[in-house]
């Protein structure tokens, strides 16, 4: 299986506030179509990923988070 699509950090709070007192939120790896492979890649498909990301820290975390589910980048 392969997907296209995006891939991108959900920010999310890490206490029950309203967003404006947040301090503090959590990194989670994101986007319907990645959570897709990477769930599928769990069932034991073989599965591959086409999308763009950045160069920097945040892209290096979807990256590794795909290669950890088992999804070919």
């Amino acid at each position: 299986m392969i997907g296209i699509g995006e891939m991108l950090i959900d920010f999310i709070a890490t206490e029950p506030v309203p967003y404006g007192e947040v301090i503090y939120f959590q990194k989670c790896f994101g986007g319907a179509p990645m959570n897709t492979l990477a769930e599928v890649a769990r069932l034991g498909v073989n599965a591959g990923a086409i999308t763009a990301v950045g160069g920097g820290t945040f892209g290096q975390f979807l990256v590794d988070d795909l290669k950890r589910n088992n999804v070919d980048t």
